[in-house]
C-alpha cells in the first residue's frame, strides 16, 4: 500500500503538513498506518513524503511497529503517486495488487481494504465511492438536476500493479487521482465499491474537528460501533 503524505496544511489554517495535524492525540498519518499494521494480510508500506519529514515518519513508524520504505515526492500529487509506484515496480507482478491511499484520510479500516483488495482481484481495480448528493447544473435561468453516474470517490484506490505502472508511464500529464490515470492510460476495469462515510479527507479545519470526534470510535483499523 502506497500512502501519499507529501501535502501541505494550507488550507487548514497550520504551516505543517497537515498529516502530522493532531487528531485526538495522534498526527493524522498515524490512523492509516495503525490500520495497515493490522490487516488480515501483511502488506508492505510505502510512505510517499517530503525530504523535511522523514525523521517524523520514522518515529511514528516505530512507534506503531510498521517499516515503511520512504520515498521522497514529486511536485504534484501524480507526480508523487508514480514516485511511489515506481518504487515497487520491481516487486509487483502483473496481478499484484498496489493500492493508493491518501494519508490525509486517517480512518482506513481493515474492512475497506479488504473489499477493495478483493474488487480488484477479481476485476483489475476497484474505488470506494459514496453517492454524490444533489448536483446542479445552472444555465442562465435553468436549474436542472444532474442524477446519472455521479458519485465521490474514496481511498485506497487498489489495482493490478503491472497495469497501474504501464498506466502511468503512458500518462503525460496530471490527473486528479489515481483512477483517472487508469481510466485514461489503461485498460483495467474498475469496480466500485461501497464507501465509507467516516473515511473523511482532512482537508479544512471542520475537518479536523469532525475527525477528533470520530477518533473516538475507531481502533486498530476497525469502528467499534
Amino acid at each position: 500500500m502506497i500512502v501519499l503524505a507529501g501535502g501541505s496544511g494550507t488550507r487548514i489554517g497550520e504551516t505543517e503538513n497537515k498529516v502530522y495535524t493532531n487528531v485526538a492525540g495522534r498526527p493524522v498519518l498515524w490512523y492509516p498506518l495503525q490500520a495497515a499494521a493490522h490487516f488480515a494480510e501483511p502488506v508492505r508500506v510505502v510512505v510517499v513524503i517530503r525530504p523535511e519529514d522523514e525523521h517524523r515518519v520514522s518515529a511514528l513508524a516505530a512507534e506503531i511497529g510498521v517499516r515503511p520504505t520512504l520515498v521522497r515526492g514529486g511536485p504534484t500529487r501524480h507526480a508523487s503517486e508514480r514516485q511511489g509506484i515506481e518504487a515497487v515496480a520491481d516487486e509487483v507482478g502483473g496481478d499484484g495488487l498496489i493500492g493508493i491511499h491518501d494519508g490525509a484520510r486517517p480512518f482506513l479500516t481493515v474492512d475497506l481494504w479488504q473489499s477493495c483488495a478483493e474488487a480488484a482481484s477479481a476485476h483489475g481495480g476497484a474505488v470506494p465511492t459514496l453517492d454524490a448528493g444533489p448536483l446542479y447544473r445552472l444555465k442562465r435561468d435553468d436549474l436542472s438536476a444532474l442524477t446519472s453516474g455521479v458519485c465521490r470517490a474514496q481511498t485506497p484506490q487498489v489495482f493490478r500493479g503491472g497495469e497501474l505502472l504501464q498506466a502511468f508511464r503512458r500518462s503525460t500529464g496530471a490527473t486528479p487521482d489515481t483512477a483517472e490515470t487508469m481510466l485514461r492510460h489503461g485498460n483495467l476495469a474498475i469496480a466500485a465499491v461501497p464507501g465509507d462515510r467516516r473515511n473523511i479527507k482532512v482537508t479544512y479545519r471542520a475537518d479536523l474537528d469532525r475527525a477528533s470526534r470520530l477518533a473516538g470510535s475507531w481502533r486498530a483499523g476497525r469502528w467499534l460501533i
